[in-house]
């Protein structure tokens, strides 16, 4: 067999393009080679040769998969500058010896980008022929049927490509059932092209769907540009189209000629949610309410100046504001010309259902926030499902809670002192709250509107009515929720900030202290309480209470890990989340851990050889520094064995490769009957280029286990992560705020993809921000995300607060989630590999007090004194501040 195969190869060399017959030989690159898409500081630097034009030699002559990676390798080298007409021809040469003759999956990745490159080159008939080979030979692949289909219709062979769709059917059954409407697409597409629209003379496919996908929509302009459609079924398909594609302009204009199709009785009900979405997104307010007006029989209103909902009995609510008379004030003013009240004879139907809550809407987007408020509320108990009846009961109590915000002028006018307003103000709003809660059926539907009032409580300082909130709504609401409330309530109470009587919240009491309080859990309870074994109850010292709102956090499941950490930690005992972490140090080795499970670490433990050939692909792929096409394999994780998956991780961990060991950690750790969870834990949390990462803390006075923490929230450890906002490398920083920080230091030559490049600038930046914030973990944090100039507005609004409390002010959820993760890495990093136990690590990121000085490098100084001006080796010159936008730096996406 191998004297066949040498026999062929032979030939085809022989055949090789005349350029190839002369070239010598080359080694196999190594896996230092320069990497993909490294955008590095080029002054002075010389640009590099063009790329030999030779076939590698192999270093196993019997399989060709090495000329698969040396294209990709070439290919990949000259993405930015694209391949010469030579490097062309040679890829093309390699990518067909691979796809011929290698082993899987060298030979499949090969076929595909043979396909590619010969797409690109717009040899369309050249690339069907190596798509439906490929399909011979390797089975059945959606994507490869697409690709050639693509291929056929490009090049107007539409019969040909017409009949992939039954082929396609028959090979995939199962994913021709889920993806039925592509498939559909796929047959009106070619008999369109070939002027066969018998598929579209017995009516519009898919009119009724109720929520059409692109290809659906696709659909739809197909079926309008065909002859002898009725003008307005032509409109039809295309509104509908173009209301799926959210281009919502352009479906009013194809409404509008046939808008009492949308006034019949019989009209679908997704029709009208078009209809209403489209006139709302379009800015066509007025011709919305216009339609919905008289499908609804009432009497179209001349628009109103825009004013805020006040209710009738304010000036009451305002001098005597207790929770009754707020609730009657909730009832909202008629206007004149009101409408008249929607009742179930005006509401018979979904449909008119529907169109009513899209008349509110249409208010809503006038301004005349009132009128709408009074259309939701009213629509809450005529609705026909319990899902429309939370949508309608949101817009009431979104609109609700905005207009009492922005009532304090109205107040004032009242003559009403600023207490009083603000006592009459907030009753209102719980009142409404209140009210939505008794009414609401998906609790999960309004944890925005509450979360967001939370924080505005947070904002102007209203400690006892955060508490109030969590004791009338944390029943309420959703774990998700209730979490933050009642860790906040509780921390408000422990600080004095809180100073209120839970005493008249029995059922509160009852949910918060169940059964008989005999003993706190902590010495920090039994503290509070000033003896043993007395519980906390609401006639105590309200800082007695602080505890049993942790120990709640702790016992009700599905909270938030952040929150129940938290507790813990002011409960003084371990977090959960940490419970079954082990404790490694420094000197841990992954590579030698793992390698001692298996004898012959040279070859993967699994007997199956399609796996073998799967693990072989990636090593080679490894090999040649294609990481991004190893960490592509590892998606498919499901039918490796954890021990193969563990010899997987090894080797991308002796190529630095993180990243990818990171993910099958993670999926290593989820298997419960793996052996050796260390190994899962110390591929999560990565101890990763410890010498770099050693060298650059302790100048900047950083806590090493923090740095680890911020890298691993950053990128995950994947040197070659762009964001969407352009951010890049481990450190995920952008270009320009890069530059700037590199000027600070003169580090003249780097590149964002270099491990250590990135980290030096990242770790640089970071402690700026230490420097600029008072050396506070936290608001550093938050400063290297969003930015310092934001940071340092928080920090002049709340910067009295709690660290840990202040977080929750954040206006943007963005560095809020990003200092809880990087919370929680932390405290892995501190127990696995520096033992630091949660107490010490949360009392450092929460600036109570620093780490104990053996958890820091021995080089570092107090975390709390001011970072050395020589971070860098060198005094910045300038802290970077703003990006050349003139707006906050931002270094993550």
């Amino acid at each position: 067999m191998k004297c066949i195969y040498g026999l062929s190869l032979a030939l085809l060399l022989c055949g090789a393009p005349l350029s190839l017959a002369a070239q010598d030989s080359e080694p196999v690159p190594s896996p230092t080679s320069p990497q993909t898409g490294d955008i590095t500081q080029t002054l002075g630097r010389q640009t590099p040769p063009p790329l030999p034009l030779m076939l590698p030699v192999l270093g196993d002559p019997a399989d060709p998969s090495g000329f698969f990676f040396a294209a990709e390798q070439m290919c990949t080298q000259a993405q930015n500058t694209g391949l010469t007409p030579d490097q062309q021809q040679l890829a093309e040469f390699m990518y067909t010896l691979a796809f011929r003759f290698a082993k899987n999956p060298a030979a499949q990745e090969a076929g595909k980008s043979l396909f590619n490159l010969l797409s690109n080159q717009g040899r369309l008939a050249e690339a069907a022929i190596i798509a439906r080979e490929w399909i011979q030979v390797f089975g059945p692949d959606w994507g490869m049927y697409r690709n050639l289909y693509d291929s056929l219709m490009a090049q107007g062979s539409f019969s040909e490509a017409l009949s992939l769709v039954p082929e396609l059917s028959k090979a995939l059954p199962s994913a021709a059932k889920s993806r039925s409407t592509e498939l559909s697409w796929m047959e009106y597409n070619a008999r369109s092209a070939m002027q066969d629209f018998s598929w579209a003379e017995n009516g519009l496919p898919f009119i009724n769907a109720k929520t059409p996908d692109a290809y659906i929509a696709k659909v739809y302009r197909l079926y309008a540009a065909a002859p002898n459609v009725p003008q307005n079924i032509a409109a039809l398909a295309l509104f509908r189209a173009a209301a799926t594609e959210k281009k919502y302009a352009e479906a009013v204009a194809r409404a509008t000629p046939i808008l009492p199709t949308f006034a019949m009785s019989d009209t679908p009900r997704a029709w009208i949610s078009e209809l209403g979405r489209s006139f709302y997104g379009a800015g066509t307010w007025r011709q919305g309410l216009d339609f919905f007006s008289i499908a609804l029989g009432l009497e179209i209103r001349s628009p109103e100046v825009p004013h805020t909902m006040m209710p009738d009995s304010m000036e009451a609510a305002s001098t005597d504001a207790t929770t009754e008379d707020a609730t009657a004030a909730q009832q909202p003013t008629t206007p004149e010309s009101a409408l008249p009240a929607l009742d179930r004879a005006r509401i018979p139907s979904e449909l008119s259902w529907v169109m009513a809550f899209y008349l509110a809407r249409m208010y809503q987007g006038m301004g005349e926030s009132q009128t709408a408020a009074s259309i939701f509320i009213e629509l809450v108990p005529l609705a026909f499902s319990g899902e429309d009846s939370d949508s309608a009961l949101w817009y009431w109590l979104d609109i609700t809670m905005d207009s009492i915000a922005t009532t304090d002028s109205l107040l004032g006018d009242l003559g009403q002192d600023e207490a009083n307003a603000m006592h009459a103000k907030r009753a209102l709003e719980i009142s409404a709250l209140s009210q939505a809660a008794a009414l609401w059926k998906s609790p999960s539907y309004f944890e925005d509107i509450v979360a967001d009032y939370m924080r505005r409580l947070l904002r102007e300082g209203a400690w006892d009515d955060v508490v109030r909130l969590c004791a009338l709504m944390s029943q309420k609401l959703t774990v998700a929720m209730r979490g933050p409330l009642l860790y906040l309530s509780g921390r408000l109470i422990e600080t004095g900030r809180a100073n209120v009587d839970l005493s008249s919240e029995s059922d509160f009491w009852k949910w918060l202290a169940p059964g008989p309080q005999t003993s706190a859990p902590s010495a920090f309870a039994d503290a509070q309480n000033g003896n043993q074994g007395h519980a906390a109850s609401p006639q105590d010292a309200p800082q007695n209470a602080a505890p049993l709102f942790y120990q709640a956090l702790l016992r009700e499941k599905g909270i938030e890990e952040h929150y129940r950490t938290l507790a813990a930690w002011r409960l003084g005992i371990d977090p959960p989340v940490l419970a079954n972490a082990p404790i490694l140090d420094k000197n841990f080795d992954i590579i030698t851990a793992i390698s001692s499970l298996y004898p012959d670490s040279e070859d993967p433990p699994v007997s199956d050889d399609k796996l073998k050939d799967v693990l072989d692909f990636i090593g080679q792929s490894l090999d040649y520094g294609l990481e991004t096409l190893a960490a592509d394999q590892v998606a498919a994780l499901s039918p490796f064995s954890t021990d193969a998956l563990l010899w997987l991780a090894m080797k991308f961990v002796q190529h630095e490769q993180y990243y990818p060991a990171l993910r099958i950690g993670r999926e290593a750790l989820n298997r419960k009957s793996a052996a050796k969870p260390e190994l899962g834990y110390a591929l999560l949390y990565p101890w990763a280029w410890p010498e770099h990462f050693g060298e650059l803390t302790a100048p900047r006075n950083i806590a090493e286990p923090l740095a680890y923490a911020i890298v691993r929230s950053e990128s995950l450890f994947n040197q070659s992560a762009v964001s969407r906002s352009g951010a890049m490398g481990l450190s995920q920083l952008l270009p320009g705020t890069a530059a700037e920080t590199a000027r600070g230091f003169k580090m003249s030559q780097y590149a964002l993809f270099n491990p250590k490049d990135n980290l030096t600038i990242g770790l640089t930046y970071y402690g700026y921000m230490l420097q600029r914030f008072d050396s506070s973990p936290v608001r550093a944090i938050a400063a290297y995300n969003a930015g310092p100039s934001r940071m340092a507005q928080w920090a002049r609004d709340w910067g009295n607060l709690e660290d840990d409390i202040l977080i929750e002010l954040y206006p943007l959820a963005e560095p809020r989630q990003y200092t809880k993760n990087i919370t929680a890495a932390a405290l892995f990093y501190g127990k696995l590999y520096y033992g630091i136990s949660a107490k010490d690590m949360l009392d450092f990121i929460y600036g109570i007090k620093p780490l104990p000085q053996q958890a820091l490098p021995a080089e570092a100084t107090n975390q709390t004194a001011t970072a050395t001006s020589d971070a860098a080796g060198t005094a910045p010159q300038q802290i970077p501040a703003q990006n050349v936008n003139g707006s906050p730096p931002n270094l993550s996406p």
